[in-house]
């Protein structure tokens, strides 16, 4: 942005859903898919859309802006090498969940008539079935008979047909039985593009699998966050000090702020007790840190450590004595005497 915008900092993010970029291709100009790319295969300019292409009238096909390629940030999970745009996580599935919403539709129908007691009156055939003689049959006032019986039903009531015509029922359609069966294999089929979350749909699959499914899930959540630093957060971040240098509100030096360290928000905890078991015997085993530990759980370690030992202090002045504190109490609850602290709460120097 220009310095007179008012703004604080120079910057401005402006975030677009992937249809504002064409997949208009032109040999003259190397453009491919929207991407315009040089010589060497880098990309030099992306073609975007002025206004989004659900706006209606004020949709333009063909009225495109170029932006240079080191201003645009292309977010998108590559699937292979040479990959030029991503893919809507659920474009494998959406076949699936196009045919379980037409299902469903079906469905609702077919229970909606289902509901209802369609009856069908069939006239009785002229031949006496004993004797095989043809049936003197007056079709006038049959007729008659059977339009009062069907015009005027009564609720509860049984209805007496005329003598020479039968009545039969409709089928019901049921459907409860099978109907979420099928669906949970509709929605697992449909999961499968998207990630292991076949968890929240089967809830009767063995904990081994559960828990093997949750590291996958786990496994693919960290492998998305890591992209989003490296090709969203880190350049904006570098973007940032840019303007902030050049804008002059900050007198002293940038360079110690260029690297910093993400800490992504915690994946919710599904069995808390056995994982922060295992954060114990992982610790006590020496393959992980006290700190890597408190950054799984979306906290900064020095901020941590600095509330742990403000929390300590606190107690101390004022006398108190928890079950948290390994100092004067053992992991069985049972109190115990430091000797490397004398009444007072300070070091005594004994070894």
């Amino acid at each position: 942005r220009r310095h007179n915008d008012g703004l604080p900092v120079p910057l401005q993010i402006q975030v677009l859903p992937s249809e504002f970029v064409p997949l208009k291709n032109d040999d003259a100009r190397s453009i491919v898919s929207g991407v315009q790319f040089g010589n060497i295969g880098d990309r030099l300019a992306y073609l975007f859309h002025k206004t989004h292409p659900g706006d209606g009238k004020a949709f333009i096909g063909n009225d495109y802006s170029e932006v240079p390629a080191d201003r645009v940030c292309h977010i998108f999970d590559r699937k292979e090498g040479g990959q030029l745009r991503g893919e809507p996580w659920l474009v494998r599935s959406i076949i699936r969940l196009h045919e379980l919403d037409e299902f469903e539709d079906a469905e609702l129908v077919k229970a909606n008539f289902s509901a209802r007691i369609t009856s069908f009156f069939k006239r009785k055939s002229p031949v006496d079935p004993t004797s095989g003689q043809m049936l003197n049959l007056d079709e006038e006032e049959d007729e008659a008979d059977l339009a009062e019986v069907i015009e005027n039903p009564a609720a509860g009531s049984g209805m007496v047909m005329p003598d020479d015509y039968d009545v039969e029922f409709a089928p019901t359609h049921e459907t409860a039985a099978t109907f979420p069966h099928f669906v949970r294999q509709i929605l697992s089929e449909a999961c499968v593009g998207l990630a292991p979350v076949d968890l929240i749909i089967d809830r009767d699959i063995p904990e081994r699998s559960q828990q093997l499914i949750l590291a996958k899930y786990e496994r693919i959540v960290e492998q998305r966050r890591k992209m989003l630093i490296q090709r969203f957060m880190r350049p904006l971040w570098a973007a940032f000090l840019d303007a902030v240098e050049v804008s002059g509100r900050y007198n002293g030096d940038l360079s110690e702020h260029r690297r910093v360290k993400w800490t992504g928000q915690p994946l919710p905890k599904i069995r808390r007790h056995q994982e922060a078991q295992a954060d114990v015997i992982e610790l006590r085993a020496g393959t992980v840190t006290h700190a890597e530990i408190v950054e799984r759980k979306g906290q900064d370690y020095a901020e941590h450590i600095e509330r742990l030992a403000q929390e300590a202090k606190d107690r101390e002045e004022r006398g108190l004595v928890l079950t948290i504190d390994p100092r004067h109490v053992s992991n069985a609850g049972v109190s115990q005497h430091n000797d490397f602290y004398d009444e007072e709460g300070q070091d005594d120097g004994n070894p």
